[in-house]
């Protein structure tokens, strides 16, 4: 496996994919005689992402960034993945364009060439339906983007249609539908608004391992929690900090909210004659009887092991597995995190690398 692909390979991990690395893993096994080193680290890590990104990022530590092709190699990776979900239209563009987004900023090169384009194909897109740009030319502009490659530096400047107090207002508002934005009125009304920083659909943008999470309310499908220990990433405008940094206090709301299972993880027991086995479980739990459980959990408070986000039938599914001894998994249909003041450094920011 060379640096390229190991960087290719960590960008899809933080962003929630993972078929591709096993599928190149499968590959080697079959062709590698010996096998290599990092393929057998990975092929130990099995379906752990927090071990396999260790084993990624203690590889790419062999490497200076200078000898990582980003720009190039890096990046036809990449945009040959994101031609794929496209074309076979696995993901709309608005989930293309946030996919970009986190790409981008994952590179932390997202401020030069050809990352700032695929950086900024998100925020287009949403001044194009905001009226803010020309639609059909943005669309035309995207086609070349993720067909060919052509960067936003080879067109001249794009000026909005409109003067820059009305931009600046749809841009706030641009991705609220009026359900949304009903939403967040009462999300106010709770006290989350009044919070000075917030991110809304943003999941990728924290590191959630061993947040701290307590119940604060649940009406109207809408569960609202509290965070400790939730870590910001640096590279966003939201962090001003060159490094990720722990929140004092956030609070988290889940709109449209439905609990789909609860279910105890297996324990080992030891038995009248010294040996150990594994004890016998209840079945997982699901509708009514998963979200006593689950709020009955938050109410004592939970810590974060991991959690897995995916989406499917333009809902998110978020699967938490919580130290308590738990898994954990509900749909939603928006998120909003608020918080006002950072504490201190990520504590992982101390280590040499981030699992």
């Amino acid at each position: 496996m060379t640096y390229e692909y190991a960087a290719y390979f960590k960008l899809l991990l933080l962003c929630g994919y993972q078929e591709e690395l096993q599928q190149y893993i499968n590959q080697a096994l079959l062709e590698q005689d010996p096998i290599s080193d990092i393929i057998l680290s990975l092929s130990f890590a099995g379906n752990d992402k927090n071990i396999i990104l260790s084993v990624l990022n203690e590889y790419l530590l062999q490497a200076k960034n200078t000898d990582i092709d980003y720009n190039q190699t890096v990046f036809d990776l990449v945009m040959s993945f994101l031609q794929k979900k496209y074309h076979d239209d696995s993901l709309s563009i608005e989930s293309i364009t946030q996919l970009m987004y986190h790409l981008a900023l994952y590179t932390e090169r997202y401020g030069e060439e050809p990352w700032l384009t695929m950086h900024c194909m998100d925020d287009l897109l949403g001044e194009a339906n905001a009226g803010c740009i020309d639609k059909e030319d943005f669309l035309l502009k995207f086609e070349a983007f993720i067909n060919n490659k052509t960067l936003l530096c080879s067109y001249s400047p794009v000026f909005p249609k409109e003067n820059l107090f009305k931009r600046f207002l749809k841009k706030i508002r641009r991705k609220m539908i009026p359900g949304q934005i009903l939403w967040h009125q009462e999300c106010s009304k709770k006290g989350c608004n009044k919070m000075t920083r917030y991110l809304s659909n943003r999941l990728f943008d924290f590191d959630y391992h061993d947040a701290k999470l307590s119940f604060k309310h649940y009406e109207n499908h809408t569960l609202c929690v509290t965070a400790k220990h939730l870590n910001i990433h640096k590279g966003i405008k939201e962090n001003p900090y060159t490094f990720d940094m722990e929140i004092a206090s956030a609070e988290v709301s889940f709109q449209n909210v439905q609990i789909e299972s609860f279910e105890l993880l297996p324990l080992y027991e030891l038995d009248d004659s010294g040996n150990w086995s594994l004890k016998k479980m209840p079945p997982p739990r699901q509708g009514q009887q998963a979200e006593e459980l689950l709020i009955a959990a938050l109410k004592k408070g939970i810590s974060i092991n991991c959690i897995d986000v995916c989406s499917k039938n333009q809902r998110t599914f978020l699967e938490l597995t919580a130290s308590e001894g738990f898994v954990a998994v509900f749909s939603f249909d928006d998120v909003l995190i608020c918080w006002d003041e950072y504490c201190q450094k990520a504590w992982y920011e101390s280590s040499m690398m981030r699992l």
